[in-house]
């Protein structure tokens, strides 16, 4: 007799019968009863790199900061503002000028190869973010007022602020924490760790196959409450028709991202006889045109006035996206230029018609403007043939020019672009949208604009009203936010799951039904 059938033998039969049916339900479950121990997600794109410091992409971002690594904070709303609890951090304390911060690790949290949070793990993600210009803008962007971090012991940490601010909370929401031994020497780029990364998060991730697939699992040594589903399986298909193909034949539980163009003949139908369920979050994020103030042309205000102006963001919005998301975005100025007194402005800075009907011309040559669109974007490529078709009736040339994403935003830094198209992502409340990544891209520090824009900035960070920053807004045109996307997802019946911060909780998500 084994050694487990000699323990079993001592359980008593009533508590022995209700073991067994205890058994027998959890094997149920696993093969398909009330719930299962993998899901199959299909998402349209393949992640550039799976370190949540770096530049993002969208997957990348979701798989990391999502699934895999945690930040200190997290921001939650409520009816009279939003407050902050603890992830990493079990404690803190802001002082009564917001000049200071102190935070208190939790205890035992591990990371997924077994070493334990410390707070110097802390100080070297802060560093890393603050030092590097491959860190991820948005995230480097609401640490600015940070002066300096300090150790305070081994679980402790004490931030210093240049000025009062409550952004550093929203910060420490962003960052997600990464260990020190897997970056002795303080840099982020050409890591093996950004290809499997090691975080403290409830999934690890256990395999990565180019262009197929990744695996996530269930890290068993999480400190927090585990979550719902055992195997999260990435399924990559950027052909769109594939993966609904994969939704339509069982061989998916989640279509993540759906192309518009699907919606009215064959989603809607398949939605409607019950087949798939469909849900439409509205985004945390904002499509924007990027204007290179830079430019010896676009520098000018007056300019992107008028430019802004020929832009019918509704139209826009109805054409790209059949409707599907919100023209109420952040920092939209009150109303804009009728087109006659754009044409007008146009006229005023000499970008001039030859004749009434033709292109228009700059210091003696046809105006020709290069519009960067990120690559693997249908609906950003879409949206860039609209805009350069929108221009075109106002005598404006726009040649759209399509961009792997690093090396978009390499141009933008290094000033060597026109114009820029972007979808600018956040992952937490309207409120933590901060214009200043995007803009910096625009305008050096340098910059009178940037001169003028960094006290309203400032305002806008502190108190979270759009009106700090409206009045500048509405004269310079810095960026033209156009709207916000509504998502489109689909879930096979009985898969569970709730938003979150214009997406759906993959830590939630699960699988009821028979």
């Amino acid at each position: 007799m084994s050694l487990r059938k000699r323990e079993l033998s001592l359980v008593p039969v009533p508590l022995r019968i209700g073991l067994l049916l205890l058994g027998l339900w959890m094997v149920c479950g696993i093969m398909g009863g009330s719930s299962r121990a993998a899901i199959r997600l299909v998402i349209d794109g393949e992640p550039a790199h799976l370190n949540p410091l770096l530049d993002p992409d969208l997957w990348g971002h979701r798989i990391v900061h999502d699934l895999i690594c945690e930040p200190l904070l997290r921001r939650v709303e409520g009816a009279s503002g939003p407050t902050y609890e603890g992830v990493l951090a079990e404690r803190f304390r802001l002082d009564r000028d917001a000049r200071g911060l102190d935070l208190w690790l939790r205890k035992g949290v591990h990371f997924h190869d077994g070493r334990s949070l410390s707070a110097y793990d802390v100080q070297l993600s802060l560093q890393m973010v603050l030092a590097s210009e491959h860190s991820a803008p948005q995230t480097r962007g609401l640490l600015r007022d940070v002066a300096r971090v300090v150790m305070n012991g081994k679980e402790g940490i004490h931030i210093d602020l240049r000025r009062g601010s409550t952004q550093i909370l929203d910060a420490l929401s962003e960052l997600s924490i990464v260990p020190s031994a897997h970056f002795p020497d303080g840099r982020l780029v050409q890591k093996p760790w950004n290809r499997k990364p090691v975080c403290t998060g409830p999934y690890r991730l256990v395999e990565w196959k180019r262009g197929s697939h990744l695996v996530l699992q269930k890290y068993v040594g999480y400190w927090g409450p585990p979550p719902k589903t055992d195997e999260l399986r990435l399924i990559i298909a950027s052909d769109s028709a594939r993966g609904l193909q994969l939704l339509r034949n069982g061989q998916a539980e989640a279509l993540l991202r759906v192309p518009l163009r699907y919606l009215p003949d064959l989603v809607q139908p398949a939605v409607d006889r019950g087949r798939w369920q469909k849900l439409e979050p509205l985004a945390s994020q904002l499509v924007s045109v990027v204007w290179n103030g830079r430019h010896p042309l676009l520098g000018q205000a007056a300019v992107r006035r008028a430019l802004a102006a020929l832009l019918d963001r509704q139209k826009l919005l109805r054409d790209a996206r059949m409707g599907l998301g919100s023209l109420d975005v952040l920092l939209q100025p009150a109303p804009k230029l009728l087109p006659i007194e754009a044409g007008l402005l146009l006229d005023a800075a000499q970008v001039l018609r030859a004749a009434p009907g033709s292109a228009r011309l700059w210091q003696g040559r046809l105006l020709l403007l290069k519009l960067l669109v990120p690559q693997g974007s249908q609906e950003l490529m879409d949206l860039a043939t609209r805009i350069a078709e929108s221009l075109a009736q106002a005598g404006i040339k726009v040649e759209p020019e399509v961009v792997e994403l690093s090396a978009l935003l390499a141009r933008l830094r290094r000033g060597a672009f026109d114009v820029a198209l972007l979808g600018w992502g956040w992952t937490g409340s309207d409120r933590l949208f901060d214009p200043e990544p995007l803009l910096h891209y625009a305008y050096p520090d340098s910059h009178p604009l940037w001169q003028s824009l960094a006290g309203k900035l400032a305002d806008w960070q502190q108190s979270g009203d759009p009106q700090a920053l409206s009045e500048v807004w509405q004269r310079e045109e810095p960026l033209t936010l156009l709207y916000r996307p509504r998502q489109l997802l689909l879930l096979q019946p009985g898969v569970v799951t709730t938003p979150k911060a214009g997406f759906i909780d993959l830590r939630q998500i699960h699988l009821t039904g028979p």
